[in-house]
């Protein structure tokens, strides 16, 4: 084991000696709080002169090694993107022991087990916007995809495209509602004291009596309704066989502007609106609502390796992205104006986020987040000058999952090519984003953890969960790439990165399919 260890250290480093030099080094520095420590990158800049010894000079050629590797990668390679993982913590940083030592390490493709710690700011990575945060935790990056734009505009859609908008203006009753007299049940309408004589005239004398239904218009001079149960007629007489005296004044009468009056506000603005407030809105008089417009959305899928029919061969993967998203969206409230497929490729990725550029608020890309030579979304933010909203989130699966904004003020989610991950991602960020733009909010429900669930370093911990006896039973399948355990699942417990004991109440977010 100790010979496979040196091997390593000679491979990475040249001489094992050089590495324990400058590991000592490291220590000393560590020790004395040094600043160089405190961020994401080994700064290779002197503080100052200081005494020569050969393990200095040792440390010297060792740092130059390494910095003369990190400049061997062209512009625009994913050495210019953000490392793919970090080291733990280590033990003096845990223990307020000096600052923090994240040596970086480049990433291995699947990225969706982030160890980025919270806090971390970037100094100086080539490409990366300098003081950005190098992953959001999990509640901070939803808190930036909530307020990343303002609501969209209001538009005027017809009653039956209300459901599930927000309203932007009052709803007033434009009549009294009802607005006539109207029966509440099914008998006859009658006048003073029975027995009743039953007529047929449209006014009602006392001691006459009319049959009614339910709704209908109560004829003037009727002071109540006698229920059809309640009554008897014998000879065109109506005698009440009630016996608690019914009708009393007024009985089963729906009096005029009883529900709301003519001018009242029955639907205040920024109420989301279910299918009981479109009937209110069509019996208080109302054609078409003034609601907040659907979000539109361009879907990017990329991957070179994706079939779209039938089993796949060997190398190849189902797309299972292309018939499940935009219903998704659709699902968040989100209009899917164009659902494109992408090469593997910067050109066209970057062609791709151009497309529709005056018409979309928000793009949803798939694959591509990563930092193999592969993966083309961050770079191609970047030529176009994207801001980086969200450069990573610190949860697994789905850390490499990105929010940016374009110089014209569209929004990019990059989710990431793992299906998986890519619901995690979406579940993340496109809620919160999408009801922002709606203008409301998304709300987090809470469960009892039937399981003591592990933390994961920094990172939080999505797993799809059932609820059995009213607690959260954590689904098996739980690779990135893996749909089963979601399929059945009744939501998603966010474990935290210090874990959960069983018994413990969790904070879940909602399906919305469910």
């Amino acid at each position: 084991m100790g010979g496979c260890r040196a091997f390593r250290h000679r491979a990475a480093c040249g001489t094992s000696g050089a590495r324990r030099q400058e590991r000592t080094a490291h220590e000393r520095s560590r020790r004395r709080g040094d600043a160089r420590c405190a961020v994401g990158v080994e700064q290779s800049t002197h503080r100052g002169p200081r005494p020569r010894s050969d393990g200095g000079r040792h440390r010297r050629r060792a740092r130059a090694r390494r910095n003369r590797g990190a400049r061997t990668a062209p512009p625009g390679s994913t050495a210019h993107d953000l490392p793919g993982r970090l080291c733990r913590r280590d033990r003096c940083s845990r223990e307020g022991r000096g600052g923090r030592r994240c040596r970086l390490r480049p990433g291995r493709g699947d990225s969706d087990a982030p160890r980025e710690i919270r806090g971390t700011v970037i100094a100086d990575l080539p490409g990366a916007q300098p003081g950005l945060p190098l992953a959001h935790d999990w509640h901070a990056a939803r808190g930036v995809a909530a307020t990343a734009a303002s609501a969209l505009r209001s538009e005027t859609v017809p009653l039956e495209a209300g459901i599930g908008r927000i309203l932007t203006r009052d709803l007033l009753a434009l009549s009294d509602v009802p607005h006539y007299a109207s029966s509440a049940m099914d008998g006859w309408a009658v006048s003073g004291t029975g027995p009743w004589r039953l007529t047929g005239e449209s006014t009602l004398d006392p001691g006459f009596a009319a049959t009614i239904v339910t709704g209908g218009l109560v004829p003037p001079g009727a002071d109540a309704v006698l229920r059809s149960e309640s009554g008897i007629v014998a000879e065109a007489v109506l005698a009440s066989t009630s016996s608690t005296g019914e009708p009393h004044p007024g009985q089963h009468i729906r009096m005029p502007g009883r529900e709301a009056r003519c001018g009242e506000i029955v639907v205040s603005a920024g109420t989301l609106l279910n299918p009981a407030h479109i009937a209110l809105a069509a019996g208080c008089g109302h054609d078409r609502l003034d609601v907040i417009r659907r979000p539109r959305v361009l879907l990017l899928l990329t991957g070179d390796e994706v079939d779209e029919h039938g089993i796949p061969g060997p190398g190849r993967v189902r797309d299972s992205f292309g018939p499940q998203l935009p219903g998704v969206l659709r699902m968040l409230g989100a209009e899917v104006v164009s659902q494109q497929r992408v090469r593997d490729d910067f050109a066209a990725t970057v062609e791709g986020l151009e497309e529709h550029s005056g018409s979309i608020d928000v793009v949803v890309t798939t694959g591509g987040t990563g930092d193999s030579a592969s993966d083309h979304l961050r770079a191609a933010l970047r030529s176009l000058d994207a801001e980086f909203l969200v450069h990573r989130v610190a949860m697994r699966p789905g850390g490499p999952t990105t929010l940016a904004r374009m110089p014209d003020g569209r929004l990019v989610l990059g989710l990431p090519g793992n299906p998986l991950a890519a619901m995690m991602g979406l579940l993340t960020l496109a809620v919160p984003l999408l009801a922002g733009l709606q203008g409301r909010a998304s709300a987090l429900g809470r469960v009892e953890s039937a399981d003591r669930i592990e933390g994961r370093d920094a990172s939080s911990i999505l797993v799809p969960f059932r609820t059995v006896d009213g607690r959260g039973v954590a689904n098996p399948w739980l690779g990135s790439g893996m749909m089963r355990g979601l399929a059945d699942a009744d939501g998603v417990l966010v474990v935290p990165p210090g874990g959960v004991g069983a018994g413990d109440r969790v904070e879940t977010v909602p399906l919305p399919w469910r």
